[in-house]
């Protein structure tokens, strides 16, 4: 059955909102000496690809892509500029046209998909994961000589690099389909899920947002453990947080601002936690004469 044109005003705005991101980053971090992102891609976006050729790979390898990949693939680009280390090579496996940009170690993508990972049909906490999933007894084992793995990954499509071992994923079958997951290629840890918001597109949307802002995400397991948006949007995601792990995570967030207006200020002053006091310290004197205000 031929696909229907995308008619999503809000995925089609959203993606011209994300070229147009790419493009501001691209200016903002054009002005660095050095700019470990650009090096990778220059934040150059691959051709974008038909309906058609998206219908015919989803017949061919029998999977229904995310709505958000199908857009982002589409109206943005199949492959090139990306969170993490970038989509360096095409995500779609079609014939590429002149343009196509690939990383340095550019290989074709495994296209396989599976049935739905058990351990990737729910959110978990770390420590929910664990007791359902953890071997220690294994852990003093070589990675390859522990138990077969594969059904962490089964039903996603690997994306980037965001770490030395953690890799983003694309959820593609079951429950959580449409949402990124990052996964320790080790098999120690437990999956992580983007702060934020998890889906395809957001997460897109806040990495591009984040490096025009200015703030500072690099190495990139920073983006991983960090509250995107600006000081009143961390504030916020401080007084919601559903747990005291996640409001460290938002206070350790501050510290990707090159500067902090006072009302900032006032509110990491107003914290009252003796476990975070060291830090609060430390992050204040870091912006003391630096309020934006001042």
């Amino acid at each position: 059955m031929k696909r229907k044109p995308l008619d999503n005003p809000e995925l089609l705005e959203q993606c011209r909102r994300i070229q147009n991101l790419i493009a501001e980053t691209a200016r903002v971090r054009g002005q660095l000496e050095k700019d470990q992102f650009a090096e990778r891609h220059h934040y150059q976006l691959n051709p974008t690809v038909s309906l058609d050729e998206i219908d015919a790979v989803e017949q061919e390898h029998g999977v229904e892509l995310p709505e958000g990949l199908v857009y982002w693939l589409n109206q943005v680009g199949n492959g090139g500029a990306g969170p993490g280390t970038g989509f360096g090579s095409s995500i779609l496996p079609v014939k590429e046209p002149p343009g196509t940009v690939h990383g340095p170690l550019w290989k074709p993508r495994p296209w396989i998909v599976n049935q739905a990972s058990e351990q990737l049909c729910e959110t978990m906490t770390a420590q929910e994961w664990e007791a359902r999933f953890s071997r220690d007894d294994e852990y003093q084992l070589d990675p390859w000589e522990r138990s077969d793995p594969r059904s962490r990954n089964d039903g996603t499509l690997d994306l980037c690099g965001m770490d030395i071992t953690y890799i983003a994923h694309l959820v593609v079958v079951g429950p959580e389909r449409g949402k990124v997951v990052y996964l320790d290629y080790d098999y120690d840890l437990a999956p992580m899920w983007p702060k934020g918001s998890a889906w395809f597109l957001d997460w897109c949307e806040n990495w591009f947002s984040e490096l025009a802002s200015g703030y500072d995400i690099y190495p990139t397991w920073k983006f991983m453990w960090q509250q995107p948006g600006d000081e009143n949007a961390l504030i916020h995601a401080y007084h919601s947080a559903p747990n005291e792990a996640y409001r460290k995570e938002v206070l350790w967030s501050f510290r990707k601002f090159p500067s902090l207006p006072e009302d900032a200020l006032c509110f990491l002053r107003g914290i009252s936690d003796p476990e975070q006091q060291e830090f609060l310290e430390n992050l204040l004197k870091k912006h003391a004469g630096t309020s934006e205000n001042a």
